[in-house]
């Protein structure tokens, strides 16, 4: 789509559905950026515990990072691990 035209010749407005996508898209992208500033300061592992936790699947954390899925998936077991663990300890002491 050359110059951000539609497709095809229809030149009314685009439907109901279309809208509402457009909507969706615009919205994901302001969340994500919101999520990404949010964990800027924290390491890789715990940046992808935290969009994970706001609801981001490993897959698209992973585009995201431009990483391979496998390492976003251990970093999330990591972090979730080490939290764990952190709790465990301090119920304990």
């Amino acid at each position: 789509m050359a110059g951000g035209k539609r497709k095809g010749a229809s030149t009314g407005p685009p439907s109901e559905a279309e809208s509402l996508n457009r909507i969706a898209m615009g919205l994901d992208r302001v969340a994500r950026a919101i999520v990404l500033s949010a964990a800027k300061d924290a390491t890789d592992a715990e940046q992808a515990l935290q969009l994970n936790m706001a609801g981001f699947t490993a897959s698209e954390i992973a585009v995201m990072y431009n990483v391979k899925l496998n390492v976003v998936t251990a970093r999330i077991s990591d972090r979730r691990k080490a939290r764990a663990k952190r709790l465990a300890n301090r119920k304990e002491g």
